[in-house]
């Protein structure tokens, strides 16, 4: 899996690239319906093989042979 960005700054365009190998996951949950807590959003993602380089003065940012990502943000009302 290949993911290409682009971002400018002060008009001057800036790329990151990121590959991943084979087996790579990613699990977002967004509850569809609110009660009276809130609702928690959740990004869970396991990444091999992470490389991820960018145009900018360093260009390699990460080079990983496993990655772990969690994030959860609860939104209460």
């Amino acid at each position: 899996m290949l993911l290409f960005s682009l971002f400018s700054l002060k008009q001057v365009t800036k790329a990151v690239h990121l590959c991943v190998g084979s087996g790579s996951h990613v699990r977002v949950y967004q509850p569809w319906t609110v009660n009276e807590y809130g609702y928690t959003t959740s990004v869970v993602a396991k990444l091999f093989q992470v490389e991820a380089t960018t145009s900018l003065a360093y260009r390699q940012l990460i080079e990983a042979e496993v990655m772990d990502v969690s994030y959860f943000r609860d939104c209460v009302q």
